[in-house]
């Protein structure tokens, strides 16, 4: 099972986010043992840009993003 992957905490978080989530799924893709389901978790900061919505549709990945409640 794979858990998760972490970028360095160095850049703000959505900083090449697309590229990492594309670059991330795509070598995952490549394991000749690997054929489930790829879900993806994020926050705020990755679901609120189009360049994201449009990978998560392009890579074909489950997706969930916390964000946080306003009153």
């Amino acid at each position: 099972m794979i858990s998760h992957r972490n970028r360095s905490g160095n850049v703000r978080d959505s900083t090449g986010a697309a590229r990492f989530l594309r670059d991330t799924i795509r070598e995952i893709r490549k394991w000749e043992w690997f054929s489930g389901l790829l879900e993806v978790r994020t926050d705020a900061a990755f679901f609120f840009q189009r360049e994201i919505l449009e990978a998560y549709d392009r890579l074909r990945v489950e997706y969930a993003t916390k964000v946080p409640m306003m009153p």
